[in-house]
């Protein structure tokens, strides 16, 4: 729940940031300025409508704060979201915490390493009776490490339990990518797995 709160406390914030750029901007006299800024916050408020529309409530919070914990360390989360995932999944709050965990990776190793692009890529696709979540981070070397390790258990173990499973690897280009599937089912069989490390 405080996680929620602290959503909705930064997304008011840049809301009421939002208006007083405009306002600056249409009293400097810059009306062509204040329409592209408007655009330039269209497009950032775009990403929450598709996060929104993820239709699992526990996967849908898990992505926002892991949003809302980019942008605090100055981090883009960009989401490219090709399924709504309207097709169910067991599990729900394990596979969110799984997603969450992965996310929290990918985030701390462009942190950690200072990468000179501060972002984080995720898509979620649908192939072949599966929901595919695709993070890649340009970060080659934040998959090695202690800490890393020491999830990777915690990770793979919550996955099997799942009947999913993840990947981690780097693209052709360097970048860091940790790949989680798992199949598309029917819901409502959370209780029956227990993700305590």
């Amino acid at each position: 729940m405080q996680d929620l709160l602290d959503i909705l406390r930064v997304q008011r914030h840049d809301f009421m940031n939002h208006l007083q750029v405009i306002s600056g901007l249409l009293q400097l006299n810059k009306p062509k300025r204040a329409l592209e800024y408007i655009d330039e916050a269209a497009e950032n408020l775009k990403k929450a409508s598709v996060i929104s529309k993820i239709n699992s409530v526990e996967i849908a919070m898990a992505v926002l704060r892991a949003d809302l914990a980019a942008q605090r360390q100055g981090i883009s989360l960009n989401c490219n979201i090709n399924s709504k995932l309207d097709g169910g999944f067991n599990h729900s709050w394990a596979l969110a915490e799984v997603i969450g965990e992965l996310l929290e990776i990918a985030v701390h190793g462009v942190e950690a390493a200072a990468c000179e692009s501060r972002a984080v890529n995720l898509s979620i696709d649908d192939k072949d009776g599966k929901y595919v979540f695709e993070i890649g981070f340009p970060c080659q070397e934040s998959l090695d490490g202690l800490s890393f390790a020491s999830r990777i258990v915690f990770i793979e173990e919550t996955t099997a339990k799942i009947n999913g499973r993840v990947k981690f690897g780097y693209s052709g280009t360097g970048a860091a990518v940790i790949t989680l599937s798992v199949p598309a089912g029917s819901l409502g069989k959370d209780r029956e797995v227990s993700t305590a490390g």
